[in-house]
């Protein structure tokens, strides 16, 4: 996929500020949510400006994510600082944190088709009901959202509790959700 013209990178806040030499850097964001709980994986290209301001031990320095420019979509702390030396690729900076994301707010379905706002995913009926693994690129989709699916069979359209998400930025494909849905 080729990079994603004007695409924004996502903005970082360490303590309650914007940390913009960071967040220029960044190179991929992930965060995985269930149940209200998240975990955030941030990637930076080379080390840390102020790295040594960071803390992971008590108290642990907060962090927060803005995937799309209006939307937080983790806050948290700071668990771990890594370093990453690959063979034959330049360093980069890890930061690990354990938090929050916000839950969905009431109101309708959000429609979902697929090939449109869905890009891939797999639905599977059995005995205990539905389960849908999904990626898009559509912005609002939250823990506990609802999603009306429409696929290419009839047999699998419906209403879809969303259980689990993983929302993903990296600069060369811009921004995409992997979301579990039950039903």
């Amino acid at each position: 996929m080729p990079p994603i013209p004007g695409a924004r990178l996502p903005l970082l806040f360490i303590e309650g500020s914007e940390a913009k030499e960071i967040s220029r850097n960044v190179s991929s964001v992930a965060v995985h949510v269930t149940r209200r709980r998240a975990r955030a994986k941030v990637q930076i290209a080379g080390p840390l400006p102020d790295a040594d301001s960071l803390r992971v031990d008590a108290p642990a320095t907060t962090m927060a994510l803005m995937l799309t420019p209006d939307e937080e979509c983790f806050s948290g702390r700071l668990t771990a600082v890594e370093a990453r030396m690959p063979s034959g690729a330049p360093p980069s900076t890890v930061l690990l944190s354990v938090g929050t994301a916000p839950h969905a707010r009431p109101g309708p379905a959000l429609p979902l088709r697929f090939g449109v706002e869905i890009e891939s995913g797999t639905v599977r009926r059995n005995r205990r009901g539905w389960r849908a693994r999904c990626t898009s690129a559509t912005p609002g989709l939250r823990w506990g959202s609802w999603v009306d699916l429409t696929t290419h069979d009839p047999l699998f359209d419906g209403s879809l509790h969303v259980v689990e998400l993983r929302y993903r930025f990296d600069a060369v494909r811009g921004f995409n959700v992997e979301f579990v849905a039950e039903g």
